[in-house]
């Protein structure tokens, strides 16, 4: 008959063989990454961000974009989650008030 102690030790050693192996993964993807993924290793002058030029950046005017108008009347739902909090109250309130203040 096993003991208690029989279970821990076995389901330890597991533990610490799995985390051996991901130790030693993380010791072969390391290698593989190259000298630039140790710490302190210089940064390729070609990996860094260059900045653009202020007025080279496409800037559209607001007007090109704006709500969508819809072909036909339509219903928004609510769903609130939880009904008895102050704030979710509130936001039922808001949206009642903001439904009839648009028609509906």
């Amino acid at each position: 008959m096993r003991g208690p102690g029989r279970a821990i030790r076995g389901q330890t050693t597991w533990a610490l063989a799995g985390i051996g192996l991901l130790l030693l993964l993380g010791l072969v993807t390391q290698g593989r990454a190259g000298e630039a993924s140790l710490p302190g290793a210089p940064i390729a002058s070609s990996a860094m961000a260059t900045p653009l030029p202020v007025g080279s950046l496409v800037d559209p005017p607001a007007g090109n974009d704006g709500p969508v108008l819809a072909d036909e009347p339509y219903r928004l739902i609510l769903l609130v989650p939880y009904p008895d909090a102050p704030y979710w109250q509130a936001v039922a309130i808001a949206a009642q008030n903001r439904a009839t203040q648009d028609g509906a």
